[in-house]
């Protein structure tokens, strides 16, 4: 299952989208780059 987080807001936000990030990627899941086609396993723009 692929996945994008997009933050906006506080720096509060942006650990908790970095925290969901983790555990979805810790689950088996794939980040995926919302500007491109290519997966990213190791990051997201929350």
């Amino acid at each position: 299952m692929k996945f994008h987080i997009f933050t906006l807001g506080c720096k509060v936000n942006q650990y908790e989208s970095q925290a969901m990030l983790e555990r979805l990627e810790n689950s088996g899941r794939m980040c995926y780059d919302d500007n491109s086609e290519n997966l990213n396993a190791a990051g997201s723009s929350l």
